[in-house]
């Protein structure tokens, strides 16, 4: 009954937490001192018996102790076991995370890229509607300058054709006072003077005659504006007298009129020089809004196969990225979770993604603070209108409002850095270009003021 009693409390205490190495000594240096045990000397048959019972329960301790070593050794070798399989799982999960952080990283970098050039291509667009509504008004310009050309071309011809008139009735003009001046001369006119002063008395009939025949030749070579009414009915002395004047005033307002019409010709031909050069201004500004012209459309059709090139690099970049081998990565999320509780308790942050159209941030659950070492991205719909729907299946698995519960290492810091230098690089560069840009255009205005002035 005792040995039975024995075996119930041996069963009902716990094993005591022992290495193996300990428990093998302490065998050891029981055998040794069992074996070394000088034999005992009974004094009567009843110490004998109850001795020998002893040794018995004794011996039956010793072997129910050495069955129990044995089972825990068991034990131990499969705990052993399990603990090098956990160490292996827990390796793999690491694995697993770092692949997910390089993917998070990869998917934030292009996200933000996806941003920048959205944001870039905006810009490009508003430039384009700029220059092309600069494009119209300096087509309306041209339009109107052209106009403007043809009626100062049309303006001078007939300027052109009144100075040819005018021209031709002052050499008309010239010629029959040349005409007049040769064919009546001075000689007759004197001649008829003295004779019409001197009177004709010592003359005959038939030459009196002939002599008036003359005048009246004469007189009706005259024209009769140059002679009034009263004029024409008066002697013939007074007639020639006032003839002569007219002629003499005929001859003045000719001579004012060819210089009035000179003056004329000289503005016109001032004007038509003018405006020539005014022309000329203007087809050379025309040239260079063309040449402008030209230039920005070429600088649009490079900056649109630089956007181009871009989402081309995207795209392979995505591609080469959906060929990795995710089939492994699905089999490893299928397995159930391993809690291993580590000897002291780290701190457990939980992390939500979500979805917003704000900047990348990953936001965490640490008093409502957002950690410098966190490292996470916000899904955007716009992004996801550009990227391929195998990535989108992937991406929109994630429930909004999740708790994933996340181990942090200190390479999440190396991670962070490293997306801060590359976003800072990125921002230095789209600044740079921009930068460029502005400077071109101030440029460009001020040498059209220049030209305008």
């Amino acid at each position: 009954m005792a040995s039975v009693a024995a075996a119930a409390a041996i069963r009902r205490i716990p094993p005591p937490r022992i290495y193996v190495s300990t428990i093998a000594a302490s065998i050891n240096r029981r055998r040794s001192t069992t074996e070394t045990k000088q034999p005992t000397v009974y004094e009567n048959d009843q110490d004998h018996e109850k001795c020998f019972i002893q040794e018995n329960e004794l011996r039956e301790l010793n072997r129910r102790h050495l069955i129990r070593i044995e089972l825990l050794e068991n034990d131990y070798r499969q705990l052993d076991d399990d603990m090098a399989q956990l160490q292996h799982e827990h390796n793999a999960l690491l694995k697993q995370k770092r692949m997910l952080e390089e993917e998070l990283e990869r998917s934030s970098y292009h996200a933000t890229s996806n941003v920048d050039l959205h944001v870039y291509t905006q810009r490009l667009e508003n430039e384009c509607r700029d220059l092309r509504s600069q494009i119209t008004l300096r087509e309306k310009e041209k339009f109107e300058l052209n106009e403007m050309i043809a009626d100062l071309e049309v303006q001078m011809k007939q300027a052109r054709e009144r100075q040819e008139e005018w021209r031709d009735a002052y050499n008309e003009l010239e010629n029959t006072l040349a005409i007049e001046t040769v064919y009546r001369g001075n000689s007759l006119i004197k001649h008829f003077i003295l004779f019409c002063f001197l009177g004709n008395t010592s003359m005959s009939g038939e030459q009196q005659q002939c002599h008036q025949a003359e005048l009246d030749d004469f007189f009706r070579l005259v024209d009769k504006r140059l002679l009034s009414e009263s004029e024409e009915s008066s002697n013939q002395q007074h007639r020639l007298v006032s003839i002569l004047e007219a002629y003499e005033h005929e001859l003045n307002r000719l001579r004012q009129t060819t210089r009035t019409n000179d003056d004329t010709i000289r503005s016109y031909e001032r004007r038509l020089a003018e405006q020539q050069s005014m022309a000329s201004n203007w087809r050379m500004k025309n040239t260079f809004l063309e040449k402008n012209q030209r230039k920005l459309i070429d600088k649009i059709k490079e900056l649109n196969s630089e956007r181009r090139q871009l989402i081309e690099s995207s795209a392979q970049k995505r591609t080469r990225r959906r060929a990795q081998p995710t089939n492994q990565i699905e089999q490893k999320q299928e397995k159930p979770p391993v809690i291993l509780p580590p000897p002291s308790q780290p701190e457990i942050r939980t992390y939500h993604l979500t979805r917003s159209r704000s900047l990348p941030s990953l936001k965490s659950s640490n008093n409502g603070r957002q950690s410098r070492n966190d490292s996470g991205v916000v899904l955007n719909d716009e992004i996801f209108n550009h990227q391929s729907q195998s990535i989108i299946h992937n991406r929109r698995r994630i429930k909004t409002n999740t708790i994933n519960q996340l181990v942090m290492h200190t390479s999440n810091h190396d991670i962070s850095k490293s997306k801060m230098r590359c976003l800072i690089e990125h921002i230095h560069t789209y600044t740079h270009s921009f930068r460029r840009l502005n400077e071109k255009r101030n440029t460009d205005a001020q040498q059209e003021k220049e030209e305008e002035k």
